[in-house]
């Protein structure tokens, strides 16, 4: 398990901690070494390996806690925010060290705020509200969805007088649009006659996300 607070480190360094952990899940001498190495070296920490505690950045803290989570690793594998602190080249290498566990047979279990790392990563989902589930399903048929998410600029506010669906602005001025897929011809019907008129100066389609759907999935 890896826990949200850091591991307390004082006094001893990056590589004295993973070993350590590795003994006490019965690792022999050559296989820990070997293990403990493999580990630093596609952490892209090995060249600090010798750094202690109270010299290392929240990152490499993190980092440490989670050599020291995976070292010998069980068959499931519990990580509480997991890559707060670390930086995005390093929180993809984590990412990439827990999908070779997950096809090595490993369950992975991330506790976590970051809905685009979710929907870039995992595989299912638990969105939990007061410790109960409130929604649970697999990303990938998220991502698969049946709702596009229509985004345009107008150049003037009279030109949505008579839009025939509800409509957000957002912050960056566009006009926001969620449908099912089934309404967006209608749309594009309504967004031809301004574009040709040059009242609508831009327009985007995207097929809704995880991340877009999080307050909806949050309400059921």
């Amino acid at each position: 398990m890896m826990p949200q607070l850091h591991a307390p480190l004082k006094g001893i360094s990056i590589k004295q901690s993973v070993t350590a952990i590795g003994r006490i899940r019965g690792l022999s001498n050559g296989v820990l070494q070997q293990e403990v190495n493999e580990i630093l070296q596609k952490l892209d920490i090995k060249k600090r390996e010798n750094k202690t505690g109270e010299k290392l950045s929240g990152g490499l803290k993190r980092l440490t806690s989670f050599a020291m989570a995976v070292i010998s690793p069980p068959k499931i594998i519990l990580l509480d925010e997991l890559t707060n602190d670390v930086n995005p080249i390093r929180r993809h290498k984590l990412w990439s060290y827990l999908k070779e566990l997950a096809s090595k047979g490993h369950i992975v279990v991330i506790v976590t705020h970051n809905i685009l790392e979710v929907e870039k990563y995992a595989d299912k989902y638990y969105l939990f509200e007061n410790g109960k589930v409130k929604t649970y399903g697999n990303v990938r048929e998220l991502s698969v969805s049946s709702k596009s998410i229509v985004r345009f600029l107008v150049k003037s506010k009279r030109t949505l007088e008579d839009f025939p669906f509800e409509y957000a602005i957002n912050i960056n001025d566009e006009v926001e649009c969620q449908l099912d897929n089934q309404k967006v011809s209608k749309l594009f019907e309504w967004m031809a006659d301004r574009i040709d008129k040059k009242l609508i100066s831009y327009y985007s389609v995207a097929t809704e996300t995880l991340n877009d759907s999080y307050g909806e999935l949050a309400e059921k």
